[in-house]
């Protein structure tokens, strides 16, 4: 059984650490390789018998230069050789392509699909729901946490009246130090250094990674239909320094207004009595409201390649256990 990865930076690499260390375990489902990659910069590599993975991690220029020259020249022949795309390309936050359309292509040519990239599962979920099992999307949402799966599998979407969550890394970490008494340009300079941000991290700190992530969980968990443009959001930028005693976080919400699935993301100023208060640095954590006598709360690690390779590893999992 043969993978195609599209994309290999910090999280297709990650999800490759993690596959290689878990292949006793894989056995059990037979021949199951990596057979190709993709990725803008490196080009494509691709070998029926499967890459050498580990030559793969080590290759610093292009693919050409590290492996003989295959004669796939497009993504979509490099598709259709598959029988698991996994996409960890980078999210596309306007209109969630190419991979969309990858994807789409991928699950109508009966290829199963994973995917880390937020944007297709945010911008189109009504076009790929419909593909059921074939598509699984846990890492899009708390990384390797399986916060998804545990909603899915565990509630009647009418039972959640409400999701609230701290779902992104970057600017939780931000927030906590702030809370520790640095400003807002020292905390993003120390996420910067240490890895935490990317060199431009205006998608965290404007909100969008968050709403993107609180669009997924409205229309996949609590069966909303929300569009991101439907969401109000308000990042992190220029927000006051915390009242004494109280930390801000950056709070995302989808809730029921009668029959509707609304969501917004805003910092809100809490204090030691709120669940979230003692989230700190990189944890996402989500607090659930439904039909239970009680809220289900569920913390974990949000941000870190092997973090959100691990949630790729799980859907890899699933898919060969159907």
């Amino acid at each position: 059984m043969k993978i195609v990865l599209l994309g290999f930076g910090n999280v297709g690499r990650g999800f490759v650490r993690v596959f290689l260390k878990h292949q006793t375990y894989l056995k059990k489902f037979g021949d199951l390789k990596i057979a190709g990659i993709y990725t803008p910069s490196k080009g494509i590599v691709f070998d029926d018998s499967g890459i050498d993975m580990e030559k793969a991690l080590n290759c610093r220029g292009k693919f050409s230069e590290c492996f003989k020259s295959s004669n796939i020249r497009s993504i979509d022949e490099l598709i259709q050789l598959s029988d698991i795309m996994i996409d960890v390309s980078p999210t596309n936050f306007q209109t969630g392509e190419p991979s969309c359309t990858y994807i789409k292509r991928a699950l109508e040519s009966g290829i199963r699909v994973i995917t880390a990239n937020k944007g297709p599962i945010a911008l189109c979920f009504r076009e790929l729901e419909k593909f059921g099992p074939h598509l699984r999307y846990e890492a899009t949402v708390m990384s390797g946490t399986p916060l998804i799966s545990y909603l899915k599998e565990n509630f009647i979407p009418s039972e959640i009246a409400e999701i609230q969550g701290i779902l992104n890394g970057t600017t939780n970490f931000i927030l906590t130090r702030i809370a520790q008494g640095m400003s807002f340009e020292e905390a993003l300079n120390e996420a910067i250094d240490k890895g935490i941000a990317e060199k431009d991290p205006s998608a965290d700190l404007e909100g969008l990674d968050v709403l993107f992530k609180i669009t997924i969980l409205a229309n996949a968990v609590m069966e909303g239909n929300l569009h991101p443009s439907d969401v109000p959001v308000r990042g992190i930028k220029d927000i006051p320094y915390p009242t004494q005693g109280k930390k801000w976080k950056l709070i995302a919400r989808a809730f029921r207004v009668g029959n509707e699935v609304m969501a917004e993301v805003k910092p809100i100023e809490i204090d030691s009595s709120n669940p979230f208060f003692n989230v700190d640095g990189t944890d996402n954590a989500v607090l659930v409201k439904s039909g239970l006598p009680g809220n289900i709360f569920l913390r974990g690690p949000g941000a870190g390649g092997e973090t959100t390779g691990y949630g790729i590893f799980l859907d890899l999992v699933k898919i060969l256990e159907v």
